[in-house]
């Protein structure tokens, strides 16, 4: 108990001014007012902490909407990428079937030809 004291006298001034053989009465007033510093002490530690909770809270919320900007402007890209591959395959249907067409075609008139000669 002696150190309870001693640890008052040197935390606070004020309360180390009263006398030490007050009595039981005295102790147990030293004693709430300790547990009173104390929980002011620790209420100014919490909202310290809670301050920096917001503070990263708030930090994350941003980074995580310009992570979905980012998400978004790669979805609109692969959606333009997608766009233009179908298109890429419809030109490539067409030179396909184009080709077949002129092979068709090369081969009637090598038929042709060769009947114009054996005839």
């Amino acid at each position: 108990m002696r150190g309870l004291l001693l640890l008052l006298a040197v935390a606070s001034p004020a309360l180390a001014q009263q006398p030490r053989s007050a009595g039981a009465g005295a102790l147990r007033a030293v004693q709430i007012q300790i547990t009173d510093e104390w929980a002011r002490v620790a209420a100014s530690g919490v909202a310290v902490a809670a301050e920096a909770n917001v503070a990263a809270a708030q930090s994350a919320a941003a980074d995580v909407q310009a992570i979905a900007r980012t998400a978004e402007s790669h979805a609109a890209a692969a959606q333009q990428l997608n766009a233009a591959t179908e298109e890429q395959s419809a030109a490539c249907q067409q030179m396909t079937s184009a080709s077949h067409l002129l092979l068709e075609g090369s081969t009637q008139l090598r038929q042709l030809v060769t009947g114009l000669r054996t005839g």
